[in-house]
Formats: C-alpha cells, sequence, structure tokens
C-alpha cells in the first residue's frame, strides 16, 4: 500500500482521485441503465428489441390469448410478490403506497396511475394503443384477491419467502414476456421512456430508469411495502422477462411466426430492420 504523509491526508483527494471517482461513477450508470429493475422497465427494454407490429402472420386471436394470460400471469406473480410481505417490485411500490396514502382500494391505484401515465404519454406524443390498457386494468381487478388468497405466505420463514419471491418474480416474466411477444401496444414504462426520449433528447435508457428510480423513490416516500424481495425483484425482474419473451415465443406466435412487419404510423420513417432505442440527442421517436 502506498504510503501517505500527514501533510497529503490534510491536502483531502486530488484531481487524480476525484476523476477516478467520477469515471466509476459513470461506468456504474451505464452498467445500470442498461438494465431494468422494475417490470415497467423490463418490458420496455425487451420491447425496444422487438420488431414492429409483432408477428403478423399469427392469428389475432392467439395474440389476444396471449396478451390476457400474460395480464393475468403478471398479476399473479406481483399478487404472491405482495403476499409475502417483504416487499413488492419498485412500480408496485409506488402503486400500494398511493393506495395507502388516498385510502383506496389498490385496484383504483393501478387504474388511476395508468391513466395518469397514459395521459403523460399522449401529450408527450406517444399515445397508448389498445393492448396498453389490458394489463393494468387485470392487474387492479385481480390484484388484492390474488394477494388475500395467499395471505398465508406472510407466515412464511425469510427464506421460504424470498424462494416464493423467486417463484413470483418468474411468474411475472414469464406473463411479461407473453405481453411483448404478443405486440398489442407498448407497456406504461416503455410509452413513457420512448416518448421522453424524442421529447429531452436523452437516449431510452437512461429516460426508463430516470422513470423507475422515480416511481421507486416517491412509492417509498408515499409509504410503500420497500424490503429485501423489493431488492430481489429489482436484481431478478430483466432476466425473468427476457426468459418469458424466449418461453413465449414459440407457444403465442408459434415456430415460424418471427416475420417483421414494416408499417410505421404516418409522419415517421419506414424500416425493415428490428428497432432500437433512441440514441442521445436523436430528434425521431419510434411507436409500436
Amino acid at each position: 500500500m502506498p504510503d501517505f504523509t500527514l501533510d497529503q491526508a490534510r491536502a483531502g483527494p486530488t484531481t487524480a482521485d476525484t476523476s477516478r471517482v467520477f469515471n466509476q461513477l459513470t461506468s456504474f450508470f451505464d452498467w445500470l441503465r442498461r438494465r431494468a429493475v422494475s417490470r415497467a422497465g423490463a418490458s420496455a427494454l425487451a420491447m425496444s428489441a422487438r420488431p414492429y407490429g409483432g408477428a403478423p402472420r399469427t392469428p389475432l386471436g392467439r395474440r389476444w390469448v396471449g396478451q390476457i394470460v400474460g395480464s393475468g400471469l403478471v398479476a399473479l406473480g406481483v399478487g404472491v410478490t405482495l403476499a409475502t410481505d417483504i416487499g413488492v417490485g419498485p412500480l408496485d411500490v409506488f402503486n400500494i403506497g398511493l393506495a395507502e396514502r388516498l385510502d383506496v382500494p389498490m385496484a383504483i391505484a393501478v387504474w388511476l396511475v395508468a391513466a395518469v401515465m397514459m395521459v403523460l404519454a399522449a401529450v408527450l406524443g406517444n399515445p397508448p394503443r389498445l393492448g396498453t390498457l389490458v394489463t393494468p386494468f387485470v392487474l387492479g381487478a385481480v390484484l388484492e384477491p390474488i394477494a388475500d388468497a395467499f395471505a398465508g405466505l406472510a407466515s412464511l420463514p425469510f427464506i421460504a419467502a424470498m424462494g416464493v419471491q423467486v417463484v413470483g418474480v418468474t411468474v411475472i416474466g414469464i406473463g411479461a414476456g407473453a405481453i411483448v411477444v404478443a405486440g398489442f401496444g407498448a407497456g406504461l414504462g416503455e410509452l413513457i421512456s420512448e416518448a421522453s426520449s424524442w421529447r429531452f433528447g436523452r437516449s431510452m435508457s437512461t429516460m426508463r430508469l430516470c422513470l423507475e428510480v422515480t416511481l421507486l423513490g416517491v412509492g417509498v416516500a408515499l409509504g410503500g411495502p420497500f424490503g429485501p424481495g423489493t431488492v430481489l425483484v429489482a436484481i431478478l425482474i430483466g432476466p425473468a422477462v427476457t426468459r418469458g419473451v424466449r418461453w413465449s415465443e414459440p407457444l403465442v406466435n408459434g415456430p415460424l411466426q418471427r416475420a417483421v412487419s414494416t408499417d410505421t404510423p404516418p409522419g415517421f420513417p419506414s424500416t425493415s430492420h428490428r428497432r432500437h432505442e433512441v440514441p442521445e440527442a436523436s430528434p425521431g421517436l419510434v411507436h409500436r
């Protein structure tokens, strides 16, 4: 180890020390923004790598089954993580914290948050599609009954509860993956991330991270159920959704339904390649 003199200690950190710390923080931020810590962010990350419009040759009814079943699985997984009483995912910390602060049923809070986010996305230039409405509607309708049905999980030992939490996150990932594959419209996280990326000239990954951190911070301030389970969800939700997309692809679209649609909304550039996130300072905005 280097020897430091008393004068060096009194002088405080050098310019090189400050630069090294800054570079480390920058590297950590870059690493973090390439990942997702909430189901909204994980779905947005997965959707950003999907082709426009899903797989157009897949029967419409089959895709709707994927959308609805996926929404139900997300609700089931969230309900299980809530019932363990060791903390829920960042987005649900916000939803439940709001419900407790307003003293309203969780369904009202979930629908209220979804409505506000949809309006905000529309104002920013990225209006929701029909598929965007399904998941928050299903989640709000069944979340509290599912949590009540699994209320006994709250008495589990901590290690067992963490194991159940892993199962819940896996179920959320499969459900979110089915929703992504169905391709009926961007999720709430993607709507806001895409629109704000275009509006403020920052990358979609940066805006997604800002959204996740904001929801988590405000949720904790509102008294939402933050705990070790929240950390576990934040760590596992990205890989869970990625695997959910992989597992859901053949079930929703079939083994050969991987065609790419090139349809884009009027006034936006047409493309036949897979979508990538909006780069820094990009003036364009892509829609699903």
